[in-house]
Parts: structure tokens; sequence; C-alpha cells
């Protein structure tokens, strides 16, 4: 593992984790702000990756033009930005035959529903889409999940996970009984009547944790359970042979599919920013050896790690398999030291922006594609001006709707 030299460096394109690689629970890393005025500066293509699987990209956008985690006032593209609740999507949409079950357990406002819908109106609309089992409907599924296979070959029952650790409470879709607020016993008691009998595990990324902290003890990380954890606790239950991608899926950076639906969806994106998709010259940057790293060796790019998050490069020895090429500090380290470092303040920045400077990567002023995402439907890549949805419970429907409306005015 050598220091990444960004004077000598030849990367063009560059993959980038947030979470511990541009912000923390408090805000923007040292060197984030930069960074990202560096690379709107040097018009390098980039793409945002997270591995939340409770978000969309529209989400994850609206964050990072909010204090304290803000880029920029003005929201960044959404050809920037992609998520793995939105690769898992994709997923779901390739794997799940009509009128297949899913048992599904979400954080968020559960928004994720009218976003899965857009992929393929009519192949979703075929689906059983359910948060609460009673205990016997969990028994009757468990025997179609067994039936379905012993004929089919492959699944036909799904136990679905868009969740970053939290579980949140929503109506059943077909009963419109309240699901669960939180994990317990149940919830893993008919999942693994499901798992057991033949229906695949879906999840949205690896992650063991996620850091927090309490402004009563300054300078301690609370970790909170991630959704690696929760879906490790199912694979315990499962019998081996049920080991393989058949029966396990995962779609974000690191997962067993996430190679596909994540990475490579990645790689389009730069290819759609003017980058030639050369694999040499793209990077991905993150501080997990396990998820970013291992996501982007999965497609054979760079790899860096950097020392701002959950990972060192003392712990490489724990991840044999996980080669990081480069490390570094901290973003900033990433900058070469002929550019002149800015002291503009996020706001400083947005008014440039809005003004031209960085023309081709801000919303602002790349409205045509953006108004493109937010009226498809497909991929699972944002909300149409006709279907507005709430963000992460901070914005109603009314103002989220408002808010397509000026991005696309």
């Amino acid at each position: 593992m050598a220091e990444y030299d960004a004077e000598t460096s030849t990367v063009t394109g560059f993959l980038i984790d947030l979470d511990g690689t541009m912000y923390s629970p408090d805000g923007l890393l040292p060197g984030a702000l930069h960074f990202f005025q560096w690379l709107l500066d040097s018009k390098h293509p980039f793409a945002f990756l997270s591995n939340t699987g409770a978000k969309g990209s529209m989400q994850v956008q609206q964050k990072l033009c909010k204090e304290p985690f803000a880029l920029s006032p003005n929201p960044i593209s959404l050809r920037h930005i992609f998520t793995a609740a939105e690769a898992q999507m994709q997923l779901l949409v390739d794997v799940v035959p009509e009128r297949g079950r899913l048992y599904i357990q979400q954080g968020g406002d559960g928004s994720f529903l009218n976003s899965l819908r857009m992929c393929d109106p009519l192949l979703v609309d075929s689906w059983e889409l359910r948060t609460h089992l009673t205990e016997n409907e969990a028994k009757e599924w468990s025997v179609y999940a067994r039936e379905y296979l012993l004929e089919h070959g492959k699944p036909g029952v799904f136990v679905v996970h868009f969740t970053d650790g939290t579980v949140t409470k929503m109506h059943d879709p077909i009963t419109g009984e309240i699901g669960y607020a939180d994990w317990n016993y149940s919830v893993f008691r008919k999942s693994t009547y499901l798992l057991t009998n033949g229906a695949q595990l879906i999840y949205t990324a690896d992650d063991a944790f996620n850091p927090s902290v309490d402004s009563e003890y300054p300078g301690m990380l609370f970790p909170l359970p991630g959704p690696g954890m929760f879906a490790e606790c199912l694979r315990k239950a499962m019998f081996p042979s049920m080991s393989t991608s058949t029966f396990i899926a995962c779609a974000g950076k690191g997962g067993n599919r996430g190679g596909q639906y994540m990475m490579q969806h990645a790689l389009k994106m730069l290819k759609q920013q003017g980058h030639s998709g050369r694999l040499d010259d793209i990077m991905m940057i993150g501080d997990r050896f396990d998820t970013d790293i291992r996501g982007g060796n999965s497609i054979g790019i760079a790899t860096c790690l950097v020392e701002s998050g959950c990972h060192s490069r003392d712990q490489q020895k724990y991840y044999p398999d996980d080669i990081a090429r480069y490390v570094a500090k901290g973003v900033g380290d990433l900058i070469p030291k002929s550019f002149v470092k800015s002291e503009e303040s996020a706001e400083q920045l947005g008014r440039k922006l809005t003004v031209g400077m960085f023309s081709s990567a801000v919303y602002g002023l790349d409205k045509e594609y953006n108004a493109k995402v937010l009226r498809e439907s497909a991929k699972g890549r944002g909300f149409s001006k006709e279907t507005p949805e709430r963000d992460d419970g901070e914005v109603n429907g009314d103002q989220n709707g408002a808010f397509v409306d000026e991005v696309l005015e």
C-alpha cells in the first residue's frame, strides 16, 4: 500500500464514498470542501457512492446542501450521486419474478416503494409486498417458498432489507397494518422461516455498523448496528447449501452483487460525464476495506483508503483479500499541491457555482439532465415531478414537490 501522490497520479475519474470519507456525524471532514472544489475546477468526472439502504440519490443530494454537510447550498447534479438502495431496486427488478412475494424491512420514510415501482410498474405491481406477516402467513409463505423453489429451481419469495440499521414502522401495503418499529424476535423468527425454506435474502450493504457521536462525550464514537450486522444474523440461520448468490444478494459496495449493480453503474456515470472508462484511470476512494476497497477491486480499478473514518492502514492485515493500492490521511491529501486552495465557504463556493464558474457539474446549470432523471420512470434514480416523495422526514410532500418544481424550472 503506497502513499497516494496527487502530483504524479494519472487518475482522471473518481468514485467517492461519503460517510467517513467526505463527512462524519459531526459534519464535513477536513479537506472535503477543497477536494470538492478541486473536482469541479479540474473538471474530473466523479460520482459519490453511498451504501445507504434507506435513501435515494435525491435525498443524499439534499443532505449535501444542508449544514453541517453542505458542499454547496445548491444541489449537486444527480448524475454525480448513486446509492445502494437504488442499486438494490434494479437487482430486485432483475431477479424477482412476476407475482413474487417480498417480506420487507425498511428504514427511512418508506419512499422506496414508489421509487421501486418507477423501475418497472407492471412487474412491481404484480408482486405481493408485505412489511408485516402474521405467524400463519409466515408459515404459509414458507410452504410456498419451498414449493416454488422445487418447481422452478430458483426463489419466488424474498426477504428484503432497505435499511441502514434502524427499522421504521410503515403500514403494510396489503393489510394496512402497522409494521415493525424495531428489530425484534418476531422479525427474525419469521424471516428465518422463509430463508430456511428457499427464500432469498437481499440487502443493501455489508457495513457492520454506522458511527454516531454524543456531544456529552466529546472525542468518542458510539457505533450503531448497521445493515451488515442484521443480515449476518440471518445468514447464520441459512443452510451451507444456501450460501451462494442464488440465496444471498448484497447490491452495495463490497457486496456479492455490488460489482454489477453498484460499481458497473458508477462506471457508466463517469462515462456519461465524458470519461473514457479506462479502468487504470479510475479510482475508488473510501474509508473501509470491506466495502469501498472491495468494491473498487471487484471491477479492477485503483483504490485508495482514507484514514478519516472506519479503517486505517494498520488494519490491512485483517482484510487480506481487500488490498488497497493507495492510502491517504484524508481527501484533502488527494489534491495536487499546484491547486491553489481557496478559503471560500460552501456558501461562497455555491454562489460561484450558480453564476457559472463550474458550469459542467452543478445542477443549477445542468437542468436538462436533472429534469430527465426526475421525470424518467427508470432504475429508481429519483422522483418524478408528478410523484414527489418526502425527504427522510425532514421535508413534507408539498415542500418536496416545490423543490422538484424548482429543479425543473
